[in-house]
C-alpha cells in the first residue's frame, strides 16, 4: 500500500526512500519572527557559558547558530520496541536563513532508510539542542537505531539540553516547566490552531490506517514551532547568562527568574554572577517564602564565598525583618559564636529558633543540644576575669 501518495503535495520536500520515508524541507528568513523575537537575535551569541549553567561540558567555542535544533515525535513514551521514531526534526542556521528539515516516516517499512539520512545529516552538526533530549529524544533514536540495525549510538557531539537549566531558572516561578509552558508564561507565545502533544501519536496511528496524509499533515507544523521556540529560548537564557557573567541582574526578568538564575549560576560555580543576582532578586521580593529562600541561599552562598560578615548582615535583616528560616538563626548563631564570640546573642537566637521557627524532632535535638553548649561557654565567659 503506498501510504504517503500526497505527503509531496502537501510539503515541499523530496522521498529519501520511495513512497516509505520522506523528508520534508523548507527555509525561513533570519527575520522570522517568533514567540517575541527574530531567529536573528539568536546569531553571534557563544553558548559555553550557556552550556556551563545547563551543567553540560564540550560546549565552549561554539555560537548558537553552528548548533542542530533537534525534536522528534514519536508513537509513545517509552523505549519498547514498539515505540516508533516517525518523526525527526532538526533546525539550523545556514545560507543566509533558517534550514528546517524533517525526517518522516511515511511507512514503518522505511525506518532504516529514514534513520540513515538523518545520521548523513547530523554528521555535518558541530553540536546539538534538545529540549529534554538527554532523556528522551536522544535514547529514542539510538533505540530505533538498535532496532533497525543501523547502529548502536549517535555521534558523540556536544549537546545543550535546556530542560535542566530552564527547571533551574523557573523552578520558583512555574510549577510546570514544559516547553509548552515555558511559551506561554516566559515568551508570551500562545500557539493557535496548533495540536497538542498528546494526539500526535493518534494522528500517525490514523495516518498509517488510511493512508492519507492531510490528517498527519499539522504534526509538522507543531514539530517546527518546537523548534523554533527552542532557538528563541536558548537566546534568552544566553543573554540572561551574559549579563549575570558580566555582573549586571537581567532587568526584564522577574525577580523570582533571577533567582533562579542566580541558583544556575552558583551551580557552575560563578559565585560572584550569583551573589550579584539573589541581591537583585531580594529587591524585588521584600516578603514572603521566596524572599525567606533566597535569603538562606544568599547568605550561605556568601559564608561558602568567604564572606562572612555579608552573610550575618543577610541573616540578620531577614530575622528582624520576621523573614527568618530555621537556616538564618542557625547560621547567624553560629556565626555569633564562632566568629564575633558573642555567646549571649548567640544563645538568645537558638531559643528564638525554637521558639519561633517549628523545627522537627531532629532539628530541636540539634537546637537544643547547640543551646546547651552555649550556655556552657556563657558561664564560663561570665566568670572569667575581664
Amino acid at each position: 500500500m503506498v501510504r504517503a501518495a500526497s505527503i509531496d503535495h502537501l510539503l515541499p520536500g523530496r522521498y529519501v526512500q520511495p513512497d516509505l520515508s520522506y523528508l520534508a524541507e523548507r527555509s525561513l528568513s533570519i527575520h522570522h519572527w517568533h514567540a517575541g523575537r527574530h531567529l536573528s537575535d539568536a546569531l553571534g551569541q557563544a553558548v559555553g557559558l550557556l552550556g556551563r549553567l545547563a551543567g553540560q561540558d564540550g560546549m565552549a567555542g561554539l555560537a548558537l547558530e553552528d548548533l542542530l535544533f533537534l525534536d522528534t515525535e514519536t508513537t509513545g513514551l517509552s523505549l519498547g520496541a514498539g515505540t516508533l521514531v516517525f518523526l525527526v526534526g532538526t533546525g539550523r542556521f545556514e545560507a543566509g536563513g533558517f534550514r528546517v528539515r524533517q525526517f518522516f516516516l511515511a511507512d514503518p517499512a522505511g525506518e532504516r532508510a529514514l534513520l540513515e539520512a538523518f545520521l548523513d545529516h547530523l554528521g555535518s552538526a558541530a553540536g546539538l539542542v534538545t529540549f529534554n533530549g538527554r532523556h528522551f529524544d536522544l535514547p529514542q533514536l539510538e533505540s530505533r537505531l538498535i532496532m533497525a540495525r543501523v547502529g548502536s549510538s549517535l555521534p558523540p557531539l556536544p549537546h545543550l539540553d535546556l530542560l535542566p537549566l530552564a527547571r533551574r531558572v523557573w523552578g520558583l516561578k512555574l510549577e510546570s516547566r514544559s516547553l509548552s509552558s515555558l511559551e506561554d508564561n516566559v515568551l508570551g507565545y500562545v500557539r493557535e490552531d496548533d495540536v497538542p502533544g498528546y494526539l500526535v501519536p493518534t494522528l500517525y496511528r490514523e495516518y498509517l490506517r488510511s493512508g492519507h496524509a492531510g490528517g498527519v499533515a499539522p504534526v509538522f507544523e507543531h514539530n517546527l514551532r518546537d523548534i523554533l521556540s527552542m532557538v528563541v529560548l536558548s537566546s534568552r537564557l544566553q543573554q540572561w547568562a551574559a549579563q549575570a557573567a558580566e555582573g549586571v541582574a537581567p532587568a526584564d526578568a522577574h525577580p523570582l527568574e533571577v533567582a533562579g538564575l542566580a541558583r544556575a549560576c552558583e551551580s557552575a560555580g560563578l559565585g560572584q554572577a550569583g551573589s550579584i543576582c539573589y541581591e537583585s532578586a531580594l529587591t524585588g521580593l521584600l516578603t514572603g517564602s521566596h524572599h525567606r529562600l533566597i535569603c538562606e541561599r544568599l547568605g550561605l552562598l556568601y559564608k561558602r564565598l568567604g564572606r562572612a560578615q555579608e552573610a550575618a548582615t543577610v541573616w540578620r535583616k531577614a530575622i528582624e525583618g520576621g523573614q527568618g528560616s530555621l537556616v538564618a538563626y542557625v547560621e547567624l548563631a553560629k556565626y555569633l559564636e564562632h566568629g564575633s564570640r558573642d555567646y549571649p546573642a548567640a544563645c538568645s537566637l537558638v531559643e528564638d529558633a525554637l521558639a519561633r521557627t517549628a523545627p522537627s524532632p531532629a532539628q530541636a535535638a540539634a537546637l537544643r543540644h547547640r543551646l546547651a553548649r552555649l550556655r556552657r561557654r556563657l558561664g564560663i565567659a561570665q566568670d572569667s576575669p575581664a
